[in-house]
């Protein structure tokens, strides 16, 4: 009753766009100041690459974030600390509307299927991802993780509405998300292992990739 009556009185789309509109402006807000340690750490890492492939091959370091890393490296030097922070932020203003597109979609089935709350469930979660510390703090400072999120949730998106099939035509576009979302942060890897654990008939995928592992194992 209560998700009928707000799907009727609430234009999804038009709340939605309010909302990130909120988290933008709550987010550029928040650029605002100097750069902490970590961020400093990671312009000095910047300031030693010799190239951007540099980036990712010869600075084995846990600060190096590498997409965040790699923006450092093309926007240096810049006498405004926040300009450092844009596209971490753009990331987490980004991060609110992908994760709205995840939770419209559910399940896999979408707006169209019977009884879906689809139009509630989104502006809820555009709410909690918006309104949320912790991603505001993360999403507004020049480090990998709004990246790795928002990445991720593209992911996460793609094999939705997929229904994580095997070899789909989409699927270029979901590893591609995901390796996105591991040069934002390595720890990112947490996204493919909860598709791993997905129910078992949306991994015919995984499983392919199990028994090709398997076999290369024997093999050898």
């Amino acid at each position: 009753m209560l998700t009928t009556r707000l799907e009727e009185r609430v234009p999804a789309r038009a709340a939605l766009v309010v909302i990130v509109a909120l988290a933008a402006v709550v987010r550029l807000l928040a650029t605002r100041g100097d750069l902490w340690l970590d961020e400093i750490f990671t312009v000095a890492l910047a300031e030693i690459a010799s190239s951007p492939l540099a980036i990712l091959t010869e600075l084995p370091h846990e600060n190096n974030h590498v997409l965040n890393t790699f923006f450092v490296y093309l926007l240096r030097p810049l006498d405004w600390d926040w300009l450092y922070r844009l596209p971490a932020c753009i990331a987490g203003v980004a991060t609110v509307a992908v994760g709205a597109w995840v939770a419209w979609l559910g399940d896999g089935r979408g707006e169209g299927a019977p009884d879906d709350p689809a139009r509630v469930r989104s502006i809820l979660a555009a709410l909690l991802l918006g309104g949320s510390y912790l991603l505001i703090h993360y999403g507004t400072e020049a480090r990998g993780y709004a990246f790795a999120l928002c990445f991720g949730f593209v992911a996460l998106g793609v094999a939705l509405r997929d229904g994580v099939t095997a070899w789909s035509r989409r699927a270029p576009l979901y590893w591609l998300a995901l390796l996105l979302a591991v040069l934002g942060q390595a720890l990112a890897v947490h996204w493919f292992a909860a598709l791993v654990a997905t129910p078992r008939r949306h991994l015919d995928c995984f499983e392919r990739i199990s028994v090709l592992t398997i076999s290369a194992e024997k093999t050898n």
